[in-house]
């Protein structure tokens, strides 16, 4: 009898520890996906532009800067219910379009969360004409370019637009 007490004393506590356990992981992985803002490990961006002009200070801190129109183009085909995509990009094309800095918007280092690749991320607004859309901006800064990613949340839909920038090379 003591021994199938024992059994049995063992066999409650390991159930104990798998099941405590099984509900730890289960609580991390919440924890991490909730923490997550963009998966970059499987971004399909859907916009792809370029800068006419930014201004970026040495350290990092992204001040504006500006979409060339002319070169805003589709990187993906779209279904057809992405027509906020579309709608967004014909507009990109026909109006002034810009991205600034917002007055909260902190500079913070990335830490390649999800195979990121960008050093720095702030709050933007992409201003597209009259039209001002909240962003999140992913970037690197070296010497005389400046690459990204630009985060857009368009009416509750998020949409993503890669852009690089050139600054020339001042001349002596």
């Amino acid at each position: 009898m003591k021994n199938l007490l024992n059994i049995l004393g063992a066999l409650l506590l390991s159930i104990t520890i798998i099941s405590c356990g099984g509900e730890t992981e289960n609580s991390i992985e919440t924890q991490e996906s909730k923490d997550t803002t963009i998966d970059f490990s499987a971004m399909k961006t859907s916009i792809d532009a370029k800068l006419s002009d930014y201004t970026v200070e040495v350290d990092g801190i992204f001040h504006n800067a500006i979409i060339d129109n002319k070169s805003v183009r589709l990187s993906v085909e779209l279904a057809d219910n992405e027509t906020a995509i579309q709608e967004l990009v014909n507009n990109l094309l026909e109006n002034p379009s810009s991205i600034k800095r917002t007055e909260n918007g902190e500079l913070s280092a990335n830490k390649n969360t999800n195979g990121s690749t960008y050093k720095f991320t702030t709050e933007v607004n992409l201003i597209v004409g009259e039209n001002v859309h909240p962003s999140t901006l992913y970037y690197n800064i070296d010497l005389n370019s400046f690459n990204g990613l630009l985060s857009i949340n368009l009416d509750g839909t998020t949409i993503h637009m890669n852009f690089k920038g050139r600054k020339e090379k001042e001349r002596k």
